[in-house]
């Protein structure tokens, strides 16, 4: 007992000093008014009313909703056929060289920034990605435009600032299945697209949540991504904070941080519950 709470109160005290403290004191902040535009001194909600009465502030949150599930959803998909081809069905010795990992990692140890300027090449009039995207709009019958300061930009360049750690936490789950476990469905008389589906899901479902939240959580928070390729047209509550904070208002901005939190945690949390959901529907169907 005693042992247990040696190791318990360090561990809370940490906790309680590095995220709730600072948390705690934001949303005091919040429910303060601005010190560069009032003089009433007492405690209100007024911030939280001037972000959802401004239509840019309610479309910056919208924005940071949707674009972050979006990202999210296509990491998490791109990430696990990613890691399947480098991992899934190959011979242990091949099976265990991390290399493709590693080379996957290296735009995140390059950094944001430098995958941004990249990305302003790339999507620039005339880059490769200019291209595809200006391609794909003529296919549906949209005129052709500017790629760079759109919610376009923003996805692209989250995407594959994201995918790398959705690789990285699904490369341990699937690196471990042997090539006789699809082997054995083919015998059965399964497809390989149902042998995905009914056998390596459901053995990769805890790193399907695992890969969501994190997808989810650097999505939400990106900061580098939507400032430099999302510009001022195209906002999100990251950006629409340091807006806040330049404008003299910090008050609202603390507020904009404390939905930021907000918005974080109610998308991982319904994200979790339905990847629980649908595990435990297919459960049944896949247990012995």
């Amino acid at each position: 007992m005693g042992s247990s709470w040696a190791t318990t109160v360090p561990i809370l005290a940490t906790l309680i000093v590095i995220v709730l403290v600072p948390v705690g004191m934001i949303f005091r902040q919040s429910l303060a008014p601005n010190p560069f535009a009032s003089d009433a001194a007492s405690v209100s909600i007024q911030n939280y009313r001037t972000l959802f009465s401004i239509s840019v502030y309610r479309e910056a949150m919208w924005r940071t909703i949707w674009i972050s599930v979006l990202v999210a959803a296509l990491a998490v998909a791109l990430g696990f056929v990613t890691t399947l081809a480098l991992t899934a069905f190959r011979s242990n010795a091949r099976s265990r060289d991390s290399t493709p990992v590693t080379l996957l990692l290296a735009p995140v140890f390059a950094g944001s920034i430098v995958l941004v300027l990249g990305w302003l090449g790339l999507l620039a009039k005339g880059g490769v990605a200019y291209s595809m995207v200006n391609a794909i709009r003529a296919l549906l019958g949209q005129p052709e435009g500017r790629v760079i300061q759109t919610n376009i930009a923003i996805i692209l360049g989250l995407l594959q600032f994201v995918v790398p750690f959705v690789v990285l936490i699904f490369y341990p789950l699937l690196n471990r299945l042997p090539v006789e476990l699809y082997e054995a469905g083919l015998v059965l008389g399964d497809t390989p697209s149902k042998v995905i589906r009914r056998v390596i899901l459901p053995l990769a479902a805890p790193g399907i949540l695992s890969a969501g939240i994190v997808a989810l959580s650097v999505s939400v928070a990106a900061y580098v991504t939507p400032q430099v390729l999302g510009g001022d047209r195209n906002l999100v509550l990251t950006t629409l904070i340091t807006q806040l904070l330049a404008s003299l208002s910090p008050t609202t901005a603390a507020a904009g941080a404390v939905v930021l939190g907000a918005v974080g945690l109610v998308t991982v949390a319904v994200y979790s519950l339905l990847v629980g959901r649908v595990q435990d529907r297919g459960l049944p169907a896949n247990a012995p």
